[in-house]
């Protein structure tokens, strides 16, 4: 087991806004001393140690770096675990893991983190158990206070994260100014890491970093179509015809990888777009894509992309790679009608080329 020391005493005289004199005139030894500690060129004598370990309140073991090491260990099997379960789609499985989690490490970002991830997916409830779902305010209630705790006693990836899952929680809740005062707490495009490391790497390590960005910039660019989609019917074609572009001339060799997941949410998209506009034969064309899509993305395979934009970034497999049916459950959950919304497969739905895609979908998912 690797002692972590050095670390420790820097870690904890930041923490306590004390210098490296402060310590070394409370154990009566040289501030010489102390620094070599810090530096890692020696180590105090074990009689110091309580002593040490007093004066900042923790305890030897923790000084050591022994309960770091512990923490990380088990963060390390929690997401083996967490791993294992959404190969297998036990979601509830998995929110009950980060709640053990969480009863453990109370105080650790990470888990807080993971438990918000969670929750996040079972922020719907069944109405009456009908088929009409809305929002728990239990649920919303707990993600709340754990995205409160983040943005109070966590930076970084944790803090970023909380920002996230708190907008998604208000703007689920229809409280979209509650969602812009969290989302005004992120930086923004301009002021992001991506951009920050533009040009800080050489060679092949600086057209990874580029390469990662375009496709990060694909992804906004997505995602900002998806919600001019949503909201006005008129610009929908041309606002998602406009992301599934990007896409192809990013990845002009039809190797998507992961992000056949998202040619699949676009096709979907166009295709209720045309339905709408009662354009039969593009609708279904559209659905057929989606379908392929679908079944490409729990296909990929792990390794790097092969479009000369991309090429240098590993293909992402993670849990949806071998999640139970694949992305066939959820497809064919969307192209259920819901009871609560107006159906818009309706029109197509006699057409035996909606019935031949289900059953794509139906054989995958099986």
């Amino acid at each position: 087991m690797k002692i972590t020391i050095s670390q420790s005493l820097k870690r904890l005289r930041r923490e306590r806004g004390n210098t490296q004199t402060d310590l070394a005139t409370h154990l009566g030894i040289s501030m010489q001393a102390v620094s070599k500690w810090e530096t890692g060129d020696g180590y105090p004598d074990i009689e110091l140690l309580p002593a040490i370990a007093s004066y900042y309140n923790v305890s030897i073991d923790n000084l050591l770096g022994v309960g770091e090491i512990h923490t990380r260990e088990r963060l390390e099997q929690y997401w083996a675990c967490d791993l294992e379960l959404g190969n297998e789609g036990e979601n509830a499985a998995r929110l009950a893991l980060w709640r053990e989690a969480y009863a453990e490490l109370p105080n650790e970002p990470e888990v807080v983190s993971g438990l918000m991830d969670r929750l996040i997916n079972n922020l719907y409830i069944k109405l009456d158990g009908g088929e009409t779902y809305v929002v728990s305010d239990e649920v919303k209630a707990e993600i709340v206070r754990h995205g409160e705790w983040l943005l109070d006693n966590a930076h970084g990836q944790p803090r970023d994260s909380a920002i996230q899952l708190l907008c998604l929680t208000y703007k689920a809740a229809g409280d979209p100014e509650t969602a812009r005062k969290y989302a005004r707490m992120a930086p923004p495009y301009g002021s992001s890491r991506n951009l920050h490391m533009l040009g800080l790497y050489s060679g092949d390590d600086n057209v990874r970093s580029s390469q990662e960005n375009l496709i990060e910039l694909a992804q906004h660019m997505y995602l900002n179509t998806a919600e001019i989609a949503s909201t006005d019917a008129r610009r929908a074609s041309d606002a998602l015809t406009f992301a599934q572009r990007v896409f192809e001339l990013l990845f002009p060799d039809g190797n998507f990888g992961f992000y056949h997941g998202i040619m699949s949410d676009i096709n979907w998209r166009l295709a209720a777009a045309y339905a709408g506009a009662g354009d039969c034969d593009r609708a279904l064309a559209r659905l057929q894509a989606m379908a392929e899509h679908a079944l490409a993305f729990d296909e990929r395979e792990a390794g790097t992309y092969t479009s000369p934009l991309a090429d240098l970034v590993e293909i992402e497999t993670g849990i949806d790679k071998t999640y139970k049916g694949g992305s066939a459950n959820e497809w064919l959950r969307r192209l259920d009608p819901d009871p609560g919304n107006e159906d818009r497969f309706a029109p197509l739905r006699a057409d035996p080329r909606f019935a031949e895609i289900v059953a794509r979908l139906r054989e995958s998912a099986e």
